[in-house]
């Protein structure tokens, strides 16, 4: 008697274990809400538990939940943020988690059916509802929330309506099916229904060979999916781009077209002037609201509009958008830039982002902005991974691949941040800041001629841009230029809110001068004046011989950088 309960526990641990293993590289990327090849960075540069089958080929893998946990775990605390977490996973103390959406969707999986004559195994189809639930809840989460509870399938099976005792109806959408299976293959029917008036939006029909059922409910969860992205979830917003007035339209598609240029001020003013125009038409047009965002926080990064009118500015039109539409993915997006550039919260712009990849995986913005969080706190690797996704997206855009050069630079990988500015001007050969980005590539490359001659071409593109010319002033500095150098720094960032100062450039310039008191000094009070470009204090290559200085790792804490 003890033997067979011995051997019954033995089996249900290990059910239990195979419930909590994921078998693909695409399942753990699932688990994490990641790109697949995020993951695998993870697994070669920051040691993610993952197993690999020895009898196999090297590409099959696995993972234990359990273990992923642990993991995730470890390296929010050694990063000394709480990371957003996927839902799945456990947020550590302290951490509010994501704030509730409105408009969430909310999905009910209910058990499908088996007939009692069929040859199907009930618990294949208990199996299939809880896979299928459980893959769809992983599909945007952030816009659809999925149940499968075991009062909701009682009350189905005995007949009722999903309505609470208030008469609302516990779910948007209902999603239920049957299997049927005879010795050929298994006969698979779904059904999408909208709750509120019991009508079916989507239903089909799947046949399947006997075989894995792991990769049955993978294909079958992602068909589902698909379904409930065309006919739920991207038709509401594309109701809501209809019921937008054709002229307001325009002006946004006018204001987005500059917005992409953005090379000088001017280009963002005028696109701000037509975000404002498409407000005006169409007081609900959400996207220009998040455009006017965006241009108010980039020209307060420039210092090209006072910081505190540009901060206030931002955020006043990214919140109504977010009001006009609480699942538009630019607007949060918006949300983020203004909480990493302004308020300097690190985990709040990252879930912000995150939020808005989320909602629309395509929006190469999303993941350009979010990488400037990556790389601030000091996760390159990572940083690269969204730039080259982005650039995947837009490899026409000149902001997306200055990003991706920005990334690598900062990365330590000089040779290619080089040829990947090169690329940028071979697309808009006078885009000053590609020439920036390049001068100083090759300033730290050691290759000081070209250095000087791109940055000379940027500051003269910004005559007024203070930050050009501290930019200049560290290539003179590093070709032992000293008069030139300190007579571009001459009373740099003394005077007004010093917003278009970068205080990182004249920093480095100093410590090209080898004046690190002086360096230090300049870093200090870009901090009080909550200068934007601060934000890549622990990043910057050119800072790292500061590194090693109390002072310098005091300022790093309190910006919650060390």
């Amino acid at each position: 008697m003890i033997e067979a309960r011995t051997g019954q526990s033995a089996v249900k641990d290990s059910e239990a274990a195979e419930a909590c293993r994921l078998d693909s590289w695409k399942e753990i990327a699932t688990f994490f809400r990641r790109e697949v090849r995020t993951v695998q960075l993870w697994e070669q540069h920051e040691l993610l538990p993952v197993h690999r089958h020895q009898h196999r080929k090297v590409g099959t893998v696995y993972a234990y939940k359990s273990e992923l946990r642990n993991w995730w775990q470890q390296r929010c605390v050694g990063r000394n943020h709480s990371a957003v977490l996927p839902p799945s996973l456990p947020k550590p103390a302290g951490s509010s988690g994501n704030s509730t959406l409105p408009h969430q969707i909310t999905l009910a999986v209910l058990p499908f059916e088996s007939p009692a004559s069929d040859l199907a195994d009930p618990l294949v189809a208990n199996s299939l509802t809880e896979r299928i639930a459980t893959q769809i809840d992983s599909f945007m989460p952030a816009r659809l929330r999925v149940t499968c509870s075991l009062a909701v399938a009682q009350r189905h099976a005995e007949g009722f309506r999903l309505e609470t005792a208030a008469g609302k109806p516990d779910a948007d959408y209902s999603l239920h099916g049957s299997i049927r299976c005879s010795p050929e293959q298994l006969r698979i029917q779904v059904h999408l229904m909208r709750v509120s008036d019991q009508s079916t939006i989507w239903s089909s029909n799947f046949e399947y060979e006997h075989g894995d059922l792991q990769n049955i409910h993978a294909d079958l969860a992602e068909k589902v999916s698909r379904a409930l992205s065309n006919h739920v979830l991207m038709s509401r917003h594309v109701i809501k781009s209809i019921t937008v007035k054709p002229a307001a339209r325009y002006a946004y598609l006018r204001g987005r077209y500059l917005w992409s240029l953005r090379s000088s001020p001017s280009s963002l003013f005028k696109a701000m002037e037509q975000f404002k125009l498409a407000t005006e038409i169409d007081p609900n047009h959400a996207q220009a609201f998040s455009g006017l965002a965006d241009c108010h926080a980039v020209l307060g990064w420039l210092g090209a509009i006072p910081r505190e009118f540009a901060m206030r500015e931002a955020r006043k039109a990214a919140l109504t958008a977010l009001a006009i539409d609480g699942l538009l993915a630019e607007a949060h997006v918006s949300m983020g830039c203004i909480l990493f550039d302004f308020d300097w919260d690190w985990e709040g712009a990252e879930r912000e982002f995150l939020l808005g990849i989320d909602l629309n995986p395509a929006y190469a913005q999303g993941y350009c902005w979010y990488g400037h969080v990556l790389v601030a706190l000091g996760r390159n690797r990572e940083a690269i991974n969204a730039a080259q996704i982005a650039q995947d997206m837009d490899p026409t855009s000149p902001m997306v691949g200055l990003f991706l050069g920005s990334a690598l630079f900062h990365d330590g990988q000089i040779d290619a941040a080089i040829q990947q500015y090169q690329h940028v001007l071979h697309m808009q050969p006078d885009h000053a800041m590609a020439h920036r980005g390049l001068g100083l590539a090759y300033g730290q490359a050691g290759d000081l001629l070209p250095a000087i001659v791109h940055l000379r071409i940027a500051a003269g593109g910004h005559p007024n841009d203070a930050s050009m010319q501290a930019a200049l002033a560290y290539a003179h500095a590093k070709a032992g230029e000293r008069d030139k150098a300190e007579t571009l720094l001459k009373g740099m960032g003394q005077g007004d809110d010093g917003q278009n100062v970068s205080f990182i450039d004249a920093a480095a310039a100093f410590i090209a001068l080898g004046d690190h008191d002086t360096a230090i000094r300049y870093l200090y009070l870009g901090f009080e004046k909550r200068n934007a470009r601060l934000t890549k204090l622990k990043c910057d290559p050119r800072l790292f011989a500061l590194h090693s200085d109390p002072r310098f790792a005091s300022l790093a804490k309190q910006m919650r950088l060390g």
